[in-house]
């Protein structure tokens, strides 16, 4: 997964990721939009309050924001289709 249209480019191997969900979000996790940290680990956020919420094997989180979160549901489905493969 690239994540796109920040300046950098992050690839996240989906073997890496433990779980993965669409989740909403308050402004007052991260402390407003942009790339931030929080208490719930990082986020890529730009508008809105939906965003695709990754947990990764070693514990880290990662958001990133969306507009299409039924889209990315789709993706998590296709890629990851039973609860338990995560």
């Amino acid at each position: 997964m690239c994540l796109y249209p920040f300046v950098w480019k992050k690839f996240i191997p989906w073997d890496t990721v433990s779980y993965a969900y669409v989740r909403t979000y308050g402004i007052s996790d991260f402390g407003g939009w942009g790339y931030r940290f929080g208490k719930d680990g990082r986020a890529m956020t730009a508008k809105g309050n939906q965003g695709l919420q990754l947990v990764l094997k070693d514990s880290s989180k990662i958001l990133i924001g969306t507009q299409k979160p039924e889209e990315v549901q789709k993706i998590i489905n296709q890629y990851k289709p039973y609860k338990d493969e995560f």
